[in-house]
């Protein structure tokens, strides 16, 4: 199969089985914002505004997708948009994928940004935290010596004030791989009921390999993730508390 090489265009590709995948949006901007990290910036301002008219029809989610390096978030991509396994290389930069879905019988876009998990690539994760309406958070649950690093990056995600009570999905990928960890062994690990304390969340165990578990993630995914109309309400919601609370002191 034919890795997905970093790439921005609007059109469709064929892997070496003849399959046709059309694109709504290019799979990776790194490629072309390579230079710095200002132009990967503009891209991704620029991306925000193109997708804002072609589906200003429809409620917009956008879904951040995280994780360390190797934890299969490329993968995990690619078998939801196309329902196919797909070799990837490294993702420097980040990939983008728009897919349709319903919810409450009404139809919405929910945009997946998945971003580089390598150390140098943490770093400009918070560049991403604007407009969320869910955290998605893969594990390989199948490499133990990583989830102490892998803990650490999700607190500090976690703890972004843009994100806060944004709601989490985790996913405990590689699950095909014996010993993987199971669902209570990563909730106690990670400590989640702790650290997700005034968020909704939830653990979905899944094999980005063999696809057992992708589907109920990404409808996991849509039946949680807070469309701009619910966030507007809350943050109203939350001022009118504010203010109350002022008014008494």
């Amino acid at each position: 199969m034919t890795p997905y090489q970093s790439s921005v265009y609007c059109g469709s590709a064929c892997n070496n089985n003849g399959l046709s995948i059309k694109f709504l949006v290019g799979s990776s901007l790194s490629k072309h914002c390579a230079q710095t990290q200002e132009k990967r910036r503009d891209c991704r301002v620029c991306l925000h505004t193109t997708m804002g008219h072609m589906l200003s029809k429809r409620p917009q989610a956008q879904v951040l997708l995280l994780g360390l390096d190797n934890a299969g978030k490329s993968t995990l991509l690619y078998k939801i948009k196309h329902n196919v396994s797909v070799s990837t290389v490294p993702t420097i930069g980040f990939n983008v994928e728009t897919l349709e879905a319903r919810r409450n019988g009404k139809r919405i876009a929910v945009t997946l940004w998945d971003v580089g998990g390598q150390a140098t690539m943490r770093e400009h994760w918070q560049k991403y935290h604007q407009n969320v309406a869910a955290v998605v958070f893969v594990v390989d649950a199948s490499d133990r010596r990583r989830l102490r690093e892998a803990r650490g990056e999700l607190g500090r995600t976690l703890g972004s004030e843009q994100l806060r009570g944004c709601p989490l999905v985790l996913l405990a990928n590689k699950q095909d791989v014996s010993g993987a960890l199971t669902v209570t062994e990563l909730k106690d690990k990670f400590n989640l009921r702790k650290v997700c304390s005034g968020r909704d969340w939830f653990v979905q165990p899944c094999s980005a390999k063999t696809g057992v578990g992708v589907d109920e993630a990404f409808k996991k995914v849509v039946q949680m993730v807070k469309l701009p109309s619910e966030a507007v309400k809350d943050n109203i919601k939350e001022t009118v508390h504010c203010l109350r609370q002022t008014s008494r002191q």
